[in-house]
C-alpha cells in the first residue's frame, strides 16, 4: 500500500493506493478524451440516466446507492 500527499484542493480524494505489476499487452490501448477542468478542479458532466437504485442495511444505517449512466456512447456508468 502506498499513501500519497495531496494538495489541499484534492484532500477529499482517497490517498491510499495499492499498485500491482502491469503485464504488457499491445491490445491495451486507451484513446484520449478531451476533458475540460474548471479552475476549482471540478468537471461539468451531467448524468444521462439513473439505471438503478437500492438501499442496503448496514447494522443500524441505511446505505443508499444508485447506478448512473454518464455517457451513452461509451456506456460509462458508476
Amino acid at each position: 500500500m502506498y499513501e500519497i500527499a495531496l494538495s489541499p484542493q484534492l484532500e477529499n480524494l482517497h490517498n491510499v493506493f495499492q499498485l500491482i505489476k502491469y503485464v504488457f499487452n499491445p491490445t491495451h490501448v486507451l484513446e484520449e478524451d478531451e476533458i475540460w477542468i474548471n479552475e476549482n478542479l471540478s468537471l461539468d458532466i451531467g448524468l444521462v440516466q439513473v439505471l438503478g437504485f437500492q438501499v442496503k442495511k448496514l447494522r443500524e444505517k441505511d446505505i443508499h446507492t444508485m447506478k448512473v449512466l454518464w455517457n451513452e456512447e461509451t456506456l460509462e456508468a458508476t
